[in-house]
């Protein structure tokens, strides 16, 4: 029973099994795939997947309806402050990158969504330190792609994780209120990213004890 008892933290990535998170470093880094469904609670920032100057991928299947909006975020971290959104906006998704509030990089659809079932995907890849390239995809057709020259180095602030929807402050001017996504249209929302190596994580724990 003992054995079974530490085999299931193991197995779901939660070891080690503390309060001092900052001192065994960021274990998040470790996790490959994270799966959400719209309707789940905000996530706070030591719990949600930490994207930040990594490669990435968000990929989200969509029922795109014919006759009604389908605006809405797909998902968010952050706020005012900094902080990013993957959504819809007239249709075209969209994606925003806000460093500390005071710069705003847009990466905007060429077209608009197809009708009916799509798979729509933003991908992020690191050219430098702290900015890299962003991609929006439906399906596999590429439908836009722009610079993010700065991301945000080490945290976002109180402003939680969510999907389908802003929790609290606006992480966009053009965000506003809770920013929820039609109902129906969003089915769920897939992370991935390469695990981080080994040999970087004196610095995940360097961050995230400048967070405690």
């Amino acid at each position: 029973m003992q054995a079974l008892w530490w085999a299931e933290p193991e197995r779901n990535q939660v070891l080690p099994l503390n309060n001092r998170p900052g001192h065994h470093g960021d274990r998040r880094y470790r996790c490959e795939r994270y799966a959400y469904h719209p309707g789940i609670s905000s996530i706070p920032e030591m719990l949600a997947p930490n994207l930040r100057n990594r490669q990435f991928q968000i990929s989200a299947p969509l029922h795109v309806p014919a006759d009604r909006p389908c605006d809405g975020i797909i998902a968010a971290h952050g706020g005012h402050s900094g902080g990013d959104a993957l959504d819809l906006a007239d249709r075209r998704l969209l994606y925003v990158n806000n460093f500390l509030g005071a710069q705003h990089t847009t990466v905007s659809a060429s077209v608009e969504l197809p009708i009916g079932e799509v798979l729509a995907r933003a991908t992020f890849t690191p050219t430098g330190r702290f900015q890299g390239t962003l991609e929006l995809w439906y399906g596999d057709v590429p439908v836009g792609r722009g610079h993010i020259p700065v991301t945000t180095p080490i945290t976002y602030g109180v402003d939680p994780f969510s999907v389908g929807y802003q929790r609290m402050t606006p992480i966009s001017p053009k965000l506003i209120g809770p920013a929820e996504i039609a109902t129906g249209v969003l089915h769920h929302v897939m992370i991935e990213r390469p695990a981080r190596p080994t040999a970087n994580r004196p610095a995940e724990q360097q961050a995230a004890l400048a967070k405690q």
